[in-house]
C-alpha cells in the first residue's frame, strides 16, 4: 500500500455490561466518512454464542466498505476461513452492482485458524442464494 493511501481501520472493542446485555462494538475509522461505531447488543445468556473475533463487524460493513471503496486493516484477529474466499465473493458483487460495489483490499492483524468446539449443535449451510448471503 502505498504511503498516503486512504485507509479503513476496524478496531475491535471489548464487550461492555449493559443490564442484562453485553454491548459487542467495533469503532471504524476511515478518512473518507471519518469515526463510527456499530455495535450489537447481546443478551447475557447467549454470549457464549459469541465470537471475540473480528468476523461479525467484517461481514456487517463489507457492502459500505465495498461501496466506499479504500483498503480495510481489521485491529483484531479474523477467521482466515472468512478472509480468504472473500476476493471473488467481492468480485461477484462487483459484477451484479459496477460502480457500485467494488473489490477492496482487506488485512488483519491476525489470521486465526477455525477452532469447532466438541459437541457444538450449531450448523451454517450456505447455498450461494439471496437469503444466505444474509445468514453470513
Amino acid at each position: 500500500m502505498e504511503r498516503n493511501q486512504k485507509l479503513t481501520e476496524l478496531f475491535i472493542q471489548a464487550p461492555k455490561r449493559s443490564g442484562s446485555f453485553f454491548r459487542y462494538s467495533c469503532r471504524i475509522e476511515s478518512a473518507l466518512v471519518g469515526s463510527r461505531v456499530l455495535w450489537f447488543d447481546v443478551a447475557e445468556e447467549f454470549c457464549d454464542w459469541v465470537t471475540p473475533r473480528a468476523d461479525p463487524f467484517l461481514v456487517a460493513t463489507l457492502f459500505q466498505l465495498m461501496i466506499e471503496g479504500e483498503p480495510v486493516r481489521i485491529r483484531g484477529d479474523v477467521s482466515a476461513s472468512l478472509l480468504e474466499p472473500l476476493h471473488e465473493y467481492m468480485t461477484l458483487w462487483s459484477s451484479w452492482r459496477p460502480g457500485v460495489c467494488r473489490p477492496i483490499s482487506i488485512s488483519a492483524d491476525e489470521l486465526l485458524e477455525d477452532h469447532v468446539a466438541e459437541g457444538s449443535e450449531t450448523i451454517l449451510l450456505f447455498s450461494g442464494g439471496m437469503d444466505a448471503q444474509t445468514t453470513l
